[in-house]
């Protein structure tokens, strides 16, 4: 079962069970609707759940917050983070040229793995 029919499935059982979550899982399900293709990869559906949660964080509505993060896959902490990007860089002896080529390897971990901290973290490493 995709990420998409998962959250679709639990929408209906939510509506049949008169659940408070049906409303906000009809905005996902909207969401990704808004799509030019009906049948979206989970990737695609991780994307759009992101983009929710930081919408929510920034409304500070922790119910939002818990319920998109039912379908988010768990991010790793800044502290694994880091550890994962040092143990990378000892293990091929990288310098500040090799950027991209760690980068390339955090691919492996994908979406839980914060890029965006990864990518500041690695600037005042190779430093």
């Amino acid at each position: 079962m995709t990420l998409q029919e998962k959250i679709k499935s639990d929408l209906n059982i939510a509506i049949f069970k008169r659940k408070p979550s049906a409303d906000f899982l009809k905005i996902i399900v909207a969401e990704m609707d808004r799509k030019q293709s009906k049948v979206l990869s989970n990737d695609e559906v991780l994307k759009i759940l992101k983009m929710m949660k930081e919408g929510a964080i920034i409304c500070g509505n922790a119910y939002e917050i818990n319920l998109l993060n039912q379908y988010l896959p768990r991010v790793l902490s800044e502290e694994e983070t880091s550890v994962i990007i040092n143990n990378i860089i000892a293990a091929n002896n990288y310098s500040s040229r090799d950027f991209g080529k760690i980068m390339k390897n955090l691919d492996f971990y994908g979406p839980a793995l914060d890029k965006k901290f990864a990518a500041s973290y690695l600037k005042t490493v190779l430093t």
